[in-house]
């Protein structure tokens, strides 16, 4: 667990799902400063929690702990309330339990704060986000899993999307059913190269070995993640960004039997992710046995459907 200081008007919120973030009080990381001026840009007004409150908050997983802490924040202050209370927390809980059933789309969509100009984007987000979620609203998941769930429908039966600008993943897309992570095309250009060595000293995947021959750069797409930060460092134009886009991994979950998503090949445009999540969901519905989550699916069926796609 990672602490950060009580400057962070979010709470820490914005971190929680970067780095477990235990919440303010703590030492300022200087190699988090770069980050204080995208939190402070969303002119989030803070709101205090009591200790108590603190204290119970902890104790969710904390792979939705943000996502709680959002409600139960939103709870308070639809009650004119400015400090957080256990009181609160206790109601948002009774209400998710009672009336979440209802409220449910079935799918949830969420996405790492690279849109706000993270200094690690890869990609520009655009409209990515609303997009998803028109391609999702017409599939009325909350209505199949309904119908396909024994039992109540719970927070795991949605279909979880997860959006990151770049390969650090910080919205975690490896665990979610359909995840993507901005990558940045990089190749050898014509340029003559100065043979400076910035483009190795920044690659931290290993991924640029140099010619013996001639001293220019030997990209290793086996090992390119596309964070494009070789091309950024180089003076000389020998490595250039050619295209961004996102990596696509299905199949990822916690639970009781965890799976990594499956990473596949390439580096897929907007509308080409979305015509994959089409697909991807059409596959899910067909094949969905009592609501089960896209990886036990993929690991009955195989990854067939999705045709000459190849995986990484």
């Amino acid at each position: 667990m990672i602490a950060i200081s009580a400057w962070c008007p979010a709470e820490c919120q914005e971190y929680d799902s970067v780095l477990n973030c235990s919440g303010a009080g703590s030492e300022l990381i200087p190699a988090l400063d770069p980050f204080r001026a995208l939190c402070e840009q969303k002119n989030i007004e803070a709101m205090k929690w009591t200790s108590e409150a603190e204290d119970r908050i902890s104790k969710v997983p904390f792979f939705v702990r943000r996502k709680v802490r959002k409600e139960v924040e939103k709870e308070a202050r639809a009650g004119g309330a400015s400090v957080v209370d256990v009181g609160h927390i206790e109601s948002c809980r009774k209400r998710y339990m009672t009336d979440r059933q209802d409220q449910t789309a079935g799918f949830e969509v969420d996405q790492c704060f690279g849109a706000d100009k993270c200094p690690n984007r890869a990609v520009d987000f655009g409209d990515l986000y609303s997009r998803i979620h028109q391609v999702l609203e017409p599939f009325k998941l909350g209505r199949f899993l309904r119908k396909r769930v024994n039992g109540p429908l719970k927070m795991h039966h949605a279909f979880r999307v997860s959006v990151s600008g770049c390969p650090n993943c910080c919205s975690r897309p490896q665990i979610v059913d359909f995840g993507l992570a901005g990558a940045s095309v990089v190749q050898v250009t014509e340029n003559e190269c100065s043979e400076c060595g910035a483009c190795y000293e920044k690659c931290r995947e290993s991924a640029l070995s140099r010619d013996k021959d001639n001293g220019r750069p030997v990209m290793d797409a086996s090992r390119c993640l596309g964070c494009g930060e070789c091309a950024a460092v180089c003076p000389s134009g020998t490595l250039e960004v050619v295209t961004r886009g996102f990596r696509v991994m299905l199949g990822g979950k916690l639970g009781r039997h965890p799976r990594l998503a499956t990473e596949l090949e390439g580096v897929r445009s907007h509308d080409q992710v979305l015509e994959l999540l089409k697909t991807v969901i059409r596959h899910y519905k067909e094949h969905n046995r009592g609501g089960e989550r896209l990886g036990d699916i993929l690991e009955r069926t195989g990854f067939e459907f999705l045709g000459s796609e190849k995986r990484r």
